[in-house]
């Protein structure tokens, strides 16, 4: 089956999910190619400056989750930056976005965690990347 097609059947399987995980995942799919294109002009603190001023759909953490599993399915690929500034708006309080590089230092990625628990990665995501503490960003660096 093309990508086309398998991703407009995943996104159709949407009309079951619930109200706010469909509230989530059509919010995050509708700002992230501005996202994507602030990130590349502006840059990362610019973007979550912008994001922050926004007014986010009050959503679960559990429908952000979903909205980054559907970003992960659109054709133009967000990057992880991406897809982990769009989870963080979405949950607004208590969530935080991680930025991480890899011990040999050529690779950046980024995840959001809420209370302790890594929302859109993997749960050991913290003991592959050491912390990188900058605002000042080479988005391109940042992985799939």
């Amino acid at each position: 089956m093309d990508p086309m097609r398998r991703w407009a059947r995943r996104i159709l399987s949407l009309a079951a999910a619930p109200a706010d995980e469909r509230k989530a995942v059509w919010a995050a799919v509708a700002l992230s190619p501005r996202v994507g294109r602030r990130l590349r002009r502006r840059g990362y603190a610019a973007t979550r400056d912008w994001l922050a001023a926004r007014p986010a759909p009050a959503v679960s953490a559990e429908a952000a989750v979903r909205a980054d599993r559907a970003l992960r399915l659109l054709p133009w690929q967000p990057r992880c930056l991406e897809r982990s500034l769009l989870v963080w708006w979405l949950v607004g309080d208590g969530a935080e976005i991680h930025l991480g590089v890899s011990p040999e230092g050529r690779r950046f990625h980024a995840w959001v965690e809420r209370d302790g628990t890594v929302l859109n990665d993997h749960p050991d995501v913290a003991t592959r990347y050491l912390p990188f503490r900058g605002t000042d960003v080479d988005t391109d660096r940042f992985d799939q």
